[in-house]
This record gives C-alpha cells, structure tokens and sequence, in this order.
C-alpha cells in the first residue's frame, strides 16, 4: 500500500461512523508518535508517562461485538510501543543508578563523581543530574578554596587563610567544623586566646579540645597578669582595700592561684590587722560593689564588712536588721568547690543566729528571730544548697535580703510556688500555716485587697484561705458546725484547691464528716450545694442528690 493510499485508509477510518473506533485508532497513533517524538529528544520520563496513557487507552474495554476490530487496530500499535517502553525504563534505570553512585562516592572523590554524572546526562540531559553535577562543582570550588585556604596557613598567611576558611563556613556548611578548626589553629598562631577558645569549646573533638584548653590556660595567664598589675598599683598608693578586692574576685572566677592567695595571706591581711578599720566605710563600698557587679565574691565581702560593722558597735540594731538577711545569702551562695562547703555554710548561719538569741531585750530578740525563722523556713523549700529560687544579681536572695533591699534592685514575678510565698507580704501567715497554727495565721493576715493581688501573693493567700478553710470544717468533740464560715475562705482558695489533688481530698473528706454536725434539714440541703459548688465531686455529688431526694429529711 502506497503511503498515499495509507493517508487515505487512515483519513476514512477516522472518518468512518463504525463504532468510532477509526477515531480512538487515530487517537492512539497519536499518542505512540508523541511518546516516540519525546524519546527522541531524551525526554524519557515524559515519554514513559505518554506512553502509559496510551497503555491503559489500548486496554480500555469495547462492547463484545467491537472486540475484533478493535484487536485488529491496536496490535500493529501495541508491538511497535512494547519494546521501546522496556528500554526507556531501563535509560531511566541506569541514569538513577549511576546518580546514586555519585552521591555515594561524594566527597570522596569529586572528579570521579562529576564524572560518572556527564556520562549519566549525556545519555539522560535530565534537571535532576543537572543539579547534581552543579552541586558536585560547587564542592569542588570550596576544595579548592580550602586547599588554598591550607597553603596560605602554612606560608603564614594567616589573613589570606582566615579569609579563604570563613568564605568556605559561609558557603558549604558540612565543612563548617573543618574550617572551624582550621580557624583555631590561626588564632592560636595569631595568640588570639578569646577568639580560640570560643571557636573550639563547641566542637567535641580531642583536638579542639586541647586546643580550647590551651586557649583558656593563656587567657587565665594573660588575665592574672593584668590584675598584678592593677594590685600593683593600688598597693603602691596604699589601696590596701581595692588591691584585697581585686584578688579576691579574680580567686572567685579562678578558684585556684597560689600567688595571688599568698600575696593576701602574706602581705595584704596582716596590714589590715594593723590598721583600725572603718567597717561602716567597708560595708558601703563593699554594698556598692556588690550592686554594681552583683558575684558571689563581693556578696561575701558585704557579709563580712556587715558582721564586723555590728560587732563594732553592738547597740546598733539596725545594723543588725540588715546584717541577717545579707549573712543568710552569702551563707545560701557558699562556693560549692569549697571542701564541706554545706558544713560551712550552716556554720556562718549558726554564728549569727546565736547573736540574736544573746540580745538582752526580749521583743527585740522576738522580732529578730522571727525574721531569721523567715528565711530557715524558705530554705527548706529552695534546697541546701538552693536549687531553685529567687536569683538576682548572680546570687540566691534570701526573702528577708529581698525585702529589705528591694528598692535598689530589680522587682520580678514570682511564680506560684510555697517558696515564693516567703517572699511576700503573706510570710508570717504561711509559718503559721505550715507549723499548723490557722489561728495564728489568720491573726497576721496582711491587710491587703484581694481583688488586687497577683502571683505569688495570689498564691500565698490562697495557701492560707485552704488552711483556715480547712480548720473551720474541722470536727471538734463537742463542737459545733461552722460550715458558714468555712466557705467563704474556701472559695478564695478554690482555684488552688481544684489544682491540688491531695488539698481537694482533703477539703472533700473533711465536708463529708462536717455534715453528720449539721442537724437542721434546710442548712443540710444548703451545705450540700456549697460543698458541690466547691469540689464537683462524686461524695459531694453523691450527698446533694441524698438530700434533694430523701423522705428522711
């Protein structure tokens, strides 16, 4: 058949009415000739994807009298599609393999990589091999860059290094660490200790590791150097007290200098012992320090200049006030590396509780205790040494440091926990609480507007409402019931009480036994509301439902 005569056929069979199954025909060899028209370009995922359309179109079911023509139509194209299909898988197969490989080989050997990628799309011009061919000379660039990077350290160029290994963290951040390394070993040629010590304390590995120390040894050389020389100077103007407080906060962050430590033993304290000392001026400069730098080494200094300042003159009781809660603190911020240091700690404590209970005047040494009771008391809960707390200045605070020197330093939030109630202006209540006294509690109740507290205030209160709550629905031989007053102080503490299991357990077996005081039937069904209304549970719900339904009552 001639190729005209074939136009012809194939332009009647689209134009036949049989079925339409001329027009499907011509539909299909478009498709084959589409596919085939992709391959050629190497497009063989486009072509693999028109070809399975024409797959599942050739395989599309037709009435049982159609069956015949049908199979006559798309054997020719079903044969010529077939063999094509498998080797454009196989294109596509090849290429994803040979991608992989790649990959694998990495930075391994990048020439071989880039390598078996061009082979791969000269054969498949895919993007996904396009990218990975640029990606692999990217690499390549900042191997390049390193290897001159590496060459300038070791010709001394340390700028040109620095310059090379920088541009390399910015671009190609698997290398991140190398270079970072790299960068270390410059500061430490270049002896820039800080710059060394920070690039290399992160890294984790042996050799950053020594470096990071060898870093750290220069700077602690390179900072004891500096405060010899400013003790140096303040011991030649005779600035005995700013040369004993430059050593001793550089012992604070150190720990250990043998120089430093006898210079103080040897030279610095025993003119200190010769000279009369103005502990009022020492207290001042020592409180100042301590504002402006906060540490625990210049707390410690105050602790001191505010022990001796009272001892100097033992009639001053406000001195006294203040030197309590700053002795407590510094005992609360014992330097942990001390050998027993908790030992010591509760020894600095003793010392100054003893002076108070010495003082000859009863009230006074009532007031003073009480105070010294606050601060105990809250230890319990912030831990020995504290593990949580109030924390300003770099140090633990004492409640009794924070009142009383709560207008120089900064106010915080306090959460919603028992130690912060210490804190507040609800202290006392809370000891009573704690040491089972409601009465008393309720008898130093601050003078505050509910409505207008927050936080651990909020809490506090709340504390304290649970508790007398908790006293009033007590059943006492012989007593009588004082629900009326239970629930009012209950509903303040309501929000505690719900979060509370062990204080909701509490409050609901106390209802349950306060009831069986209660003999009017209407203040029963009352009780029972106020109860429910309360704690929603199932004992108060269970008594409510009683009540509203017995004929007893």
């Amino acid at each position: 058949m001639t190729a005209s005569t074939f136009d012809r056929w194939l332009e009647s069979l689209r134009a036949a009415p049989l079925f339409g199954l001329g027009r499907r025909f011509m539909a299909d060899r478009d498709l084959l000739l589409e596919a085939e028209g992709l391959a050629a370009d190497c497009q063989f995922d486009r072509a693999l994807n028109v070809a399975k359309q024409l797959i599942i179109s050739l395989k599309e079911p037709v009435t049982l009298w159609q069956y015949p023509w049908r199979q006559w139509q798309i054997r020719p194209l079903f044969d010529r599609i077939d063999p094509q299909v498998i080797h454009w898988r196989q294109v596509v197969a090849d290429y994803q393999q040979a991608l992989q490989n790649a990959q694998q080989i990495g930075y391994r050997d990048l020439g071989r990589a880039e390598t078996i990628v061009r082979q791969a799309i000269s054969i498949y011009p895919h993007r996904q091999g396009a990218a990975l061919l640029k990606e692999i000379q990217r690499l390549q660039q900042g191997q390049k860059w390193f290897r001159l990077g590496l060459a300038a350290e070791l010709t001394g160029e340390i700028a040109t290094a620095r310059y090379h290994y920088q541009n390399i963290q910015a671009e190609f951040p698997k290398l991140q660490k190398t270079c970072q390394q790299r960068l270390t070993a410059l500061a430490i040629a270049d002896r820039n200790w800080a710059e060394a010590s920070s690039l290399s304390k992160d890294l984790g590995d042996k050799l950053s590791a020594h470096y990071n120390g060898l870093a750290q040894y220069q700077l602690n050389q390179d900072l004891r150097l500096t405060v010899l020389r400013i003790v140096q100077r303040y011991l030649e103007n005779g600035q005995l007290e700013e040369a004993w407080q430059e050593i001793t906060e550089h012992l604070e962050n150190v720990h250990n200098d043998d120089l430093l430590q006898r210079l103080i033993n040897e030279y610095i304290e025993p003119q200190f012992t010769a000279i009369p000392k103005d502990w009022s001026g020492r207290f001042q400069l020592a409180q100042s320090r301590w504002l402006q730098k906060g540490g625990r080494g210049t707390l410690h200094d105050w602790a001191v200049a505010a022990y001796y300042r009272f001892l100097s003159e033992p009639d001053r009781l406000d001195w006294l006030q203040e030197l309590l809660p700053i002795w407590f603190t510094a005992s609360m911020n014992t330097n942990p590396n001390l050998p027993n240091a908790q030992v010591i700690a509760s020894q600095i404590r003793e010392l100054v509780s003893t002076m108070v209970d010495q003082l000859p005047d009863e009230d006074n040494k009532k007031d003073f205790q009480l105070q010294w009771q606050r601060d105990m008391t809250a230890l319990k809960y912030l831990g020995t040494p504290p593990t949580s707390g109030l924390r300003i200045q770099g140090v633990f605070l004492s409640p009794g440091f924070y009142e009383l020197f709560q207008s120089q330093i900064k106010t915080v939030q306090l959460p919603d926990k028992i130690w912060a109630m210490f804190y507040t202006p609800w202290w006392q209540s809370a000891i009573a609480c704690l040491q089972g006294n409601p009465v008393q509690a309720m008898s130093v109740k601050p003078a505050i507007n509910p409505e207008a507290i927050t936080g651990a205030s909020k809490f506090a209160q709340q504390f304290v409402a649970y508790h007398e709550g908790c006293y009033y629905l007590q059943c006492k031989p012989g007593g009588f019931p004082r629900w009326r007053e239970a629930f009012p102080v209950l509903e303040v503490a309501k929000e505690q009480i719900l979060k509370s299991p062990e204080w909701c357990s509490k409050v609901d077996q106390l209802c349950d036994e306060h009831h069986s005081l209660i003999w009017d039937v209407s203040d029963k069904k009352t009780f029972s509301r106020y109860w429910y209304s309360l704690l929603h549970t199932n004992t108060a719900l269970e008594f409510m439902n009683f009540m509203a339904s017995s004929d007893d009552y």
